[in-house]
């Protein structure tokens, strides 16, 4: 789409500056517009424009027209409205719309419109087809007038019927055109000229006012009010006999004439600087409340030098200053007093015959005339009335290529071939030279030098007589000189940068190699265009490629290009202000160093303009630059001049809005509300409507526009932003838009914090969103929940588990224990019961058994049985034994000798034999060993165990 401000050619203005002028910029169908002709505007919380065209809404910010269509479905009848059309902000969410015959109500969070208007008026008690008009007042209550005349009214909280009967408080035939409300107190607007005031908590007349007839108001047709402090405006228009503003002081009930015409007046609102601008067929009426004064405004001048001449349908003042217009067929218009700063004197404002060859070269003030040097003679331009003429005292013909003007007001003209002129209190002199003359400078001692096609001079402003200063370096033509140190001055030259020593009378010139040339000129662009040497004693020097300076103190040299802040790198023309700043001329416009002091050195600061701030759109001139006594600086170029009193540029006090968050782009396209991505819906409602915006973690890389909402002067909008308070980001708006980009964002929470700012102003609050990228389900919190349940059953399985096998394994171990001393009673019981048993009928582990017991109770009464006699009994190898023994006893082979002897003993004890007789037939030579043996298998003594049951 086209951008609003399309590309300048030229400003023209020609009265003054911008405050008094009121220099209009053209919005219309080739920017983006449904239609030119324009019926009603009005301003969003959030600062967006509203224009109703014919059979389109637009939203409007600055950079955007967003287009929202009206569907027959969503069109509520209203057959007793026939005004204009008026726009009601209910709240911050609602906006009723009412045209011929129709009502529309927009929800601003989906900028969607609401198809089912008639259930707002069921709750009002109201059938949709009782339903003649509708209103607004200042209070945003909402009113209902039905055709049967009741008056109704709703609150955010409750609906009431205000007026049972308007035909009996009125009278018949008398149409009710308008409400109003006052703190508590609702004005009735009736057709008759009459006007009611109610209470309005109860409806309750307090009192009324009836106009006379010769304020007209009886036949009127259409009203239009708004309250200002404590008056109450309002405009009435009558058939046949034109309109009247009238002005009703709510306090002493007096009704006072503003303003009369023989014509329709339309609609009107207050400005912040004490006007009311009233729109008519005629123009603009600006009327100043406090004075009363008047002033049509009935030709529009442009920003491109064209004047208009259109009724003017509707205008807004917006809540920064701003002043829009809306026309029969021309669409918008839109002025501020900050949107062109500079004022520009065109070409054509010099009636020259050839503007291809022209240009403005040099200036030079004397008085209240400021003269101005082209290739076409020098002109005068008188600041009262803004007059542009030529001055016959020089000829024509005659290149004015530069001027210098002395202390006293003498002024110096160099004519190139005509030679130099001088402009004094007494006279004007001509001196000729046989050469073409191009630069004169007056170095502080008051000595003068003359810049010549054959190379430099000194110069006798007494007698015109010329020194050239001769030299072996072919200089060429010289351009411009400045001061250097005490001694010398700096030269700009057809061969680049030279030096001259005033001492020694010699020029000497840069150094072909690096090594050669002095700090100063150890740069990498030798294509030079204009010198400057500041108070602070800094040299500039503008290059075709960037920006240096030269500091004495720290014999240092700073560059600088479009990154380091420049507007462009082509530099024209430096001149420094009152204020110490430097200006800096380029082919793309200026830029405004301010210099800070940092130790030795200072810091650099740059604001830039361009020719949406009233620049000539075409590029400046070389070494045209100048300062008026008066302070006023002045550029030159192919275009014209542009001029601007830098005293003005820091008065505004006004802030631009906070950005707004226009769209959501994803995956290359818009994010469109209430349509579902990958099953999820990521928005609702608008992004401008929206507090947080949700993705999923594959949804990370994304960007969000903003729009800055800056109709002032867009091109020079910065955007900064930073994410949950990190370092701020900055993005240049040129179009009025910016786009933060994010690629590939962390899963997390994240606060996306946004104002704007240009040259002279920042927004007055940050813009927020809140951002939630959504981990993937495998690092999210259910999953974590679910992984932390997982173990847990884990664990406890696990638990549960190893339990169970060592308890089994315990179980296993107590019954093999428990079989084993089972199988070993039942085998001893069986061998003392069945000593004829067949060992062929045993199994293996008890046939080594029944053999084992066999060699024992052979052997039990020898106390000398020892393992090795019992290995060879029973026909094994000790270790074999051992292991097999061990296997299905548990015990080893002595342990199992001495285990069979001890349960024959306790045999034995049982019967009453003694225990010096039973130790020794079961093998014991010691009864002392025998008893403690005995005490460890059975826990008591051999004389205590036949009492143990």
């Amino acid at each position: 789409m086209k951008h609003l401000y399309t590309t300048l050619l030229l400003l023209a203005s020609l009265l003054g500056r911008a405050e008094s002028s009121y220099i209009f910029t053209p919005i219309n169908s080739s920017d983006g517009l449904s239609s030119n002709r324009v019926h009603a505007l009005a301003q969003l919380p959030d600062e967006r424009m509203v224009i109703i065209t014919d059979g389109l809404i637009n939203l409007y910010d600055g950079a955007r027209f967003t287009y929202l269509h009206i569907d027959d479905k969503n069109v509520f009848p209203l057959g007793d409205f026939h005004g204009y059309a008026r726009i009601y902000r209910q709240n911050n969410e609602r906006l009723w719309i009412k045209e011929y015959k129709r009502l529309l109500l927009l929800d601003l969070k989906t900028e969607k419109f609401i198809s089912n208007i008639g259930t707002f008026f069921d709750e009002m008690g109201v059938k949709e087809v009782e339903v003649a008009d509708f209103y607004a007042d200042s209070q945003k209550r909402l009113w209902v007038r039905t055709y049967d005349n009741r008056l109704l009214y709703k609150t955010p909280d409750n609906q009431e019927q205000f007026i049972s009967d308007l035909t009996a408080m009125a009278g018949n035939d008398n149409r009710l055109l308008e409400i109003n409300a006052h703190k508590d107190s609702v004005y009735l607007f009736f057709q008759s000229g009459l006007i009611t005031c109610h209470h309005a908590a109860t409806g309750k007349e307090i009192y009324r006012k009836k106009f006379e007839k010769s304020h007209k108001l009886y036949t009127t047709q259409v009203i239009y009010s708004h309250i200002i402090d404590k008056l109450l405006y309002f405009v009435c228009n009558y058939n046949g006999a034109g309109g009247q503003l009238f002005r009703y002081d709510l306090s002493r009930r007096s009704i006072e004439l503003v303003h009369q015409a023989d014509y329709w007046l339309n609609t009107f609102s207050p400005d912040n600087r004490g006007n009311i601008w009233l729109s008519c067929e005629k123009g603009l009426w600006c009327i100043d409340i406090l004075s009363g004064s008047k002033k049509l405004i009935s030709e529009l001048h442009l920003y491109d030098g064209k004047v208009a001449n259109f009724a003017i349908n509707t205008q807004f003042c917006d809540k920064r200053g701003g002043m829009w217009l809306g026309t029969t067929n021309r669409g918008l218009y839109y002025y501020h007093p900050d949107r062109f700063r500079f004022k520009s004197i065109p070409t054509a404002a010099f009636a020259t015959r050839d503007e291809r060859t022209f240009r403005v070269n040099c200036f030079a003030d004397r008085n209240d005339t400021l003269f101005i040097g082209t290739p076409h003679g020098l002109y005068r331009y008188e600041s009262g009335n803004g007059k542009v003429s030529l001055y016959d005292a020089i000829p024509p013909d005659a290149e004015c290529y530069n001027m210098l003007k002395e202390p006293d007001g003498t002024i110096w003209i160099c004519a190139s071939h005509h030679g130099l002129y001088r402009i004094s209190d007494t006279d004007i002199r001509r001196f000729r030279f046989d050469d073409n003359v191009f630069y004169l400078y007056r170095n502080p001692d008051n000595s003068f030098f003359l810049a010549v096609g054959k190379g430099f001079c000194r110069f006798n402003p007494s007698t015109g007589e010329c020194r050239i200063i001769e030299s072996t370096l072919c200089l060429g033509t010289i351009y411009q000189l400045t001061k250097y140190d005490n001694n010398s001055l700096l030269g700009l030259s057809d061969a680049g940068i030279f030096i001259y020593n005033r001492k020694s009378d010699s020029v000497s010139i840069t150094g072909t190699y690096e090594t050669n040339r002095p700090p100063i000129f150890r740069q990498n662009n030798l294509r030079y265009d204009c010198l400057f040497t500041d108070s602070r004693g800094l040299i500039w020097i503008g290059t075709r490629d960037g920006l240096s300076v030269w500091n004495h103190r720290t014999n240092s040299l700073q560059s600088f290009h479009t990154e380091n802040g420049l507007v462009n790198n082509r530099i024209q023309s430096i001149i420094e202000d009152t204020a110490h700043s430097v200006w800096v001329s380029t082919a793309g416009g200026l830029s405004c160093i301010t210099l800070m002091p940092d130790g030795d050195g200072y810091l650099y600061q740059f604001t830039n303009y361009n020719h949406y701030d009233g620049l000539i759109a075409t590029e400046f001139f070389e070494r045209a630059a100048y300062r008026t006594t008066s302070g006023t600086l002045l550029w030159g170029g192919v275009g014209g001049f542009s001029m601007i009193d830098t005293t003005a540029l820091h008065c505004n006090a006004n802030h631009l809005p906070r950005p707004l968050f226009t769209r959501l782009l994803l995956s290359g396209g818009e994010v469109v509300p209430g349509v579902a991505y990958n099953g999820d819906e990521i928005l609702s409602g608008i992004l401008a409507h929206t507090d947080e915006i949700t993705l999923r973690y594959d949804q990370n890389t994304f960007g969000i526009e903003l729009a800055t909402l800056n109709y002032i002067n867009p091109s020079q909008t910065r955007l900064y932003y930073t994410i949950d308070d990190s370092s701020w980001n900055e993005i240049m708006c040129k179009e009025g838009i910016g786009v933060i980009n994010f690629t590939r964002l962390s899963p997390g929470d994240y606060t996306l914090k946004a104002y704007t700012t240009d040259h002279r102003i920042s927004s007055e609050a940050c813009a927020l969103l809140k951002i939630r990228i959504k981990p993937p389900f495998r690092h999210s919190t259910p999953a974590y929940i679910l992984y932390i349940l997982s173990l847990i059953v884990l664990a406890f399985v696990a638990i549960r588990t190893y339990r169970a096998i060592m308890r089994r394994r315990t179980e296993a171990k107590e019954k093999a224990a428990r079989e084993k001393e089972q199988y070993l009673s039942m085998i001893k019981n069986a061998i003392a019961i069945h000593p004829d048993v067949q060992q062929d009928t045993l199994p293996p582990d008890k046939k080594l058994l029944h053999e084992a017991l066999e060699c024992v109770e052979r052997n039990l009464q020898n106390p000398d049985y020892s393992v090795e006699q019992f290995s060879r009994d029973m026909n094994m190898e000790r270790s074999g034994l051992f292991r097999k023994l061990k296997a299905v006893t548990g015990l080893s082979p002595n342990a199992f000798i001495r285990t069979i002897r001890l349960k024959h003993a306790a045999s034995l004890l049982k019967q009453g034999v003694p225990v010096r007789d039973v130790a020794e037939q079961v093998g014991f030579g010691s009864i002392s060993y025998f008893s403690k043996c005995f005490f460890n298998e059975f826990g008591v003594k051999p004389s205590q165990y036949p009492e143990k049951k």
